[in-house]
């Protein structure tokens, strides 16, 4: 692939795995089969420990994307329950703050029925997501702020788990605070998750309602004489609108979901509403196939995924990649020591193909996975990171794998607030960091390569 014709960058937010005072950490005994297919649970990243663990993945999440401060705590929904795959669900909710905080005071502030603990008189947003537990590990299947009172507009989201625990359903209304407005518009988006190798994956999602609404303005203002009795005036207004929706059908039945084609009706006023509707055939998808492309995570946790070097010692492909490193020799880019960190500790990496690339604003995210061979650079929790525009000093051809290889290459970490035009960056378990390349590797000539290890 390319690498630096990607033209933008979406940045995940890769958190942490430490303990949270605000989960209950109470859990139902796990089932064999479910403990057997947990044991299988993969490499999504997804996963966390425990409640607590996911409790404090979501303040993490807001904390390390800019925000001053998240609640002390989280406050949990009554939990539903199964003995099947998905065997535990329930939201987990937080408060998020703007601002410095000034005060070591702190109050209580109602969240899902509990309370948490954050400043007083704090310019905050409740933030909520849906977890489901799958063997012993929670996963976040559905992050957003509620709609609630004295704050800004919100989602209205609906969820259950099926009785036996097979798939999990919940449905985010986007706007549903605005549908009575002069000119509204939003949409209900409805998703069901099932769990396959001990991972949830999304077996089927559709808008299931859109609606846009429109008035008459030369209708609106012959009300205006109303004013003076709001109620009047306010049928006066609703009269003059015209609104559309488009609707599908969504019927589960055994292993399948049935979604039905589009259908369009228009109410109230004869008149036009802006765009066209947007049309879908029907279409039946099955629950027991494989999803491959559709694993998802609302947030990651940290990951600071990386064996012990005792443990490291016995792994076959760090023993391979060791003896290419031997008999091999690295080109340097020495360019790049003006944005690392003084005496910044050294880390040999080996980059193999994986994981998805996404672009968008200004810069790429190229999946790859990594296996550290020396030092502590994080094995999961970090993404590479091109930047499209700038100082690109420390990108190097030889950097990324194709074909199927893999390439070796030396890291060290930036210093906060430098310019990288290529490099990892995610989250060490203590701060957000960007690492940089400083030596690749160079690849075994045509004579050497057959005898390579790997």
């Amino acid at each position: 692939m390319p690498l630096f014709r990607c033209p933008a960058h979406v940045a995940a937010l890769l958190l942490g795995l430490v303990a949270c005072d605000g989960g209950s950490g109470e859990s139902e005994p796990t089932s064999p089969a479910a403990t057997a297919e947990q044991d299988e649970v993969d490499e999504s990243g997804c996963a966390f420990e425990s409640l607590d663990a996911l409790c404090d993945g979501l303040r993490e999440h807001y904390r390390s994307s800019g925000q001053a401060w998240a609640s002390e705590s989280c406050a949990l929904s009554a939990p539903q329950r199964t003995s099947g795959p998905s065997a535990e669900a329930r939201l987990v909710g937080v408060r998020v703050g703007y601002g410095p905080v000034e005060t070591d005071a702190r109050v209580e502030h109602p969240v899902l029925g509990g309370t948490v603990r954050e400043p007083p008189n704090a310019d905050a947003t409740t933030q909520v997501v849906l977890g489901a537990r799958v063997g012993q590990s929670w996963f976040p299947i559905h992050i957003y702020h509620p709609t609630t009172e004295g704050e800004r507009p919100g989602h209205q989201v609906e969820w259950s788990l099926s009785a036996g625990g097979a798939h999990l359903t919940f449905t985010d209304e986007h706007g549903a605070e605005r549908r009575e407005e002069p000119n509204a518009r939003g949409h209900s988006e409805r998703t069901l998750v099932t769990v396959r190798r001990g991972v949830p994956e999304i077996a089927a999602r559709a808008t299931i309602e859109r609606w846009r609404s429109a008035t008459d303005r030369a209708c609106r203002r012959a009300c205006d004489p109303l004013r003076s009795t709001p109620v009047r005036r306010r049928e006066c207004v609703e009269s003059c609108r015209t609104v559309r929706t488009e609707t599908r059908s969504w019927t589960v039945t055994g292993d399948t979901v049935e979604m039905g084609a589009t259908q369009v009706a228009q109410t109230g006023r004869e008149g036009s509403v802006p765009g066209e509707p947007r049309h879908h055939e029907a279409q039946t998808r099955r629950l027991g196939g494989s999803h491959e492309g559709m694993r998802f995570c609302a947030f990651m946790p940290v990951a600071r995924a990386l064996p012990p070097q005792a443990a490291r010692e016995v792994v076959p492909e760090v023993t391979a990649a060791r003896a290419r490193i031997s008999r091999g020799s690295f080109r340097a880019l020495s360019a790049v020591d003006a944005v690392l960190l003084p005496d910044a500790a050294r880390s040999m990496v080996e980059l193999s193909e994986g994981g998805s690339s996404s672009c968008g604003g200004g810069a790429c995210t190229i999946g790859v996975r990594v296996r550290t061979i020396e030092g502590d650079m994080p094995e999961r929790g970090v993404g590479y990171v091109v930047v499209s525009s700038g100082p690109q000093v420390d990108c190097d051809h030889g950097t990324l794998p194709s074909d199927g290889g893999s390439t070796i290459v030396e890291v060290a970490p930036a210093r906060p607030g430098a310019t990288v035009g290529c490099g990892f960056t995610g989250w060490d378990g203590e701060a957000r960091r960007s690492w940089v390349v400083t030596r690749v590797l160079e690849p075994p000539s045509p004579a050497t390569s057959d005898q390579s290890p790997i």
